[in-house]
């Protein structure tokens, strides 16, 4: 699968695109892609699906996975453009009450007007936190 990333109006979007389940893919390469946009600053990010309609459940994990890490920085990661067979999968698996989808890339930016982003590291899921106190600052007690 090929992952392409765009910024449109403030929202970091990653486009996959090509056939999810060739044998070479590396599906963490999706993590990575989020946790990069995460260092960079970017915590608005659509996964857009609007090419692919069919994912194995390694990309399943790494849209879990990709979610935790945005959420315990401080990021929204929305779904777009998601096939009857990924809504379906998220139905199944009652992922869709965590994970935001939307028909559309408009909708998923749009989702996002007037939404305040949280603090890092102050969400539900821990996938352990990339912003560190610096070594100069006390501990929290």
């Amino acid at each position: 699968m090929q992952l392409s990333e765009r910024q449109v109006i403030g929202v970091s979007i990653i486009d996959l695109s090509g056939d999810p389940t060739a044998p070479d893919d590396n599906a963490r390469a999706l993590r990575e892609n989020v946790t990069a946009l995460l260092l960079r600053g970017q915590r608005r990010i659509i996964l857009n699906f609007a090419a692919i309609r069919h994912i194995d459940s390694s990309w399943l994990g790494e849209i879990v996975e990709s979610y935790k890490v945005s959420a315990s920085n401080g990021g929204i990661l929305t779904l777009a453009g998601i096939s009857p067979q990924l809504r379906s999968l998220l139905r199944t698996t009652t992922l869709s009450s965590i994970l935001k989808s939307y028909d559309t890339e408009q909708e998923a930016i749009a989702s996002f007007g007037g939404t305040a982003l949280p603090e890092p590291g102050r969400t539900v899921f821990s996938a352990g936190s990339l912003w560190a106190p610096s070594s100069s600052e006390p501990p929290r007690r």
